[in-house]
């Protein structure tokens, strides 16, 4: 179509496949842990709802903070660089998450929570101005679109993993955050494979 609603052809751009394939896990990371480690921490934690809700906002504050220095370093820092950068700490930040302690507190979690967040964040905002980069320039708008498809589809199949996990009654637990650690170490793998001449021109 003229005027695809996918634009799949941009996919047959390398650097836009790996990006939007590498965000697309990312999303699917992170939505899963944060659907279920309320269960974790009600559960495995004995946490009541207003502390169970005001460690979740550890993920908000700091996307809040990471994400505009992200799009500020950005300019100085190439987006490949960042984005490696950014899933080698969310991928710590998982594994610390999946390794809680038990009987752990508020701002032990809170603090690995925060690792993950920071890692999130310094990979999507530079992975979507790469994107939208490598477009051609009549094609920038749809290049944006097939991020967001790649945004809600990612977290889209991150809540359906996380019903499934809990179904299977190992959503409370530290599977989700240990799936989540793999899945950020995909999404850095892809993004370093960005760095190949080949890719990169």
């Amino acid at each position: 179509a003229p005027l695809p609603i996918l634009p799949l052809d941009l996919l047959q751009r390398p650097m836009i496949a790996l990006s939007v394939g590498g965000a697309m896990l990312t999303f699917i990371a992170s939505t899963s842990v944060l659907v279920t480690l309320p269960f974790r921490l009600h559960g495995q934690f004995g946490l009541g709802t207003a502390a169970t809700g005001a460690i979740l906002a550890t993920w908000s504050l700091t996307m809040m903070f990471c994400a505009p220095t992200a799009g500020i370093l950005s300019d100085r820092v190439p987006a490949t660089v960042l984005g490696a950068f950014g899933m080698a700490v969310a991928t710590t930040g998982a594994l610390l998450l999946a390794l809680l302690p038990e009987g752990a507190k508020g701002f032990d979690i809170s603090w690995r929570i925060a690792v993950c967040a920071a890692g999130y964040a310094f990979y999507v905002s530079p992975t979507f101005r790469m994107v939208v980069n490598a477009a051609p320039p009549a094609r920038v708008a749809p290049a944006g679109s097939l991020m967001t498809t790649a945004r809600m589809s990612g977290q889209a199949l991150g809540a359906t993993a996380s019903a499934t996990m809990l179904a299977l009654g190992i959503g409370q637990g530290a599977a989700p955050a240990a799936i989540a650690a793999v899945l950020f170490l995909v999404a850095g793998v892809l993004g370093l494979i960005r760095l190949a001449p080949g890719i990169r021109h």
